[in-house]
């Protein structure tokens, strides 16, 4: 009964918003960090992001998690001249856990 009042509560208290995937180590060696790990993207305040980290031009790390509507890395993409590693963001909001993708 516990766990049926929760859902609800957590439904009515999250609305439209996306459920995001978060992973703050995720590298094809290791699994996703914590695991399991997820944050609520809220209609026009969150987005899914995906960070993907490059390291000599193969993907070395990616870190999944909420930002804000108005971060203005989403979409973007830079090199870091010290390490020469890619960085790469894209946010989402389509469907639930769109930033696996």
């Amino acid at each position: 009964m516990w766990l049926l009042a929760s859902s609800v509560f957590l439904c009515l208290t999250l609305g439209d918003a996306v459920m995001c995937r978060r992973c703050y180590t995720l590298r094809p060696w290791i699994p996703c960090t914590p695991e399991g790990g997820i944050c609520a993207a809220v209609a026009n305040e969150m987005l899914c992001m995906t960070l993907k980290v490059y390291k000599d031009f193969e993907l070395w790390q990616k870190i999944l998690s909420c930002t804000k509507i108005d971060d203005d890395r989403c979409d973007e993409w830079h090199i870091d001249d010290t390490s020469g590693r890619m960085f790469a963001y894209s946010c989402c909001s389509s469907k639930d856990f769109c930033n696996e993708d």
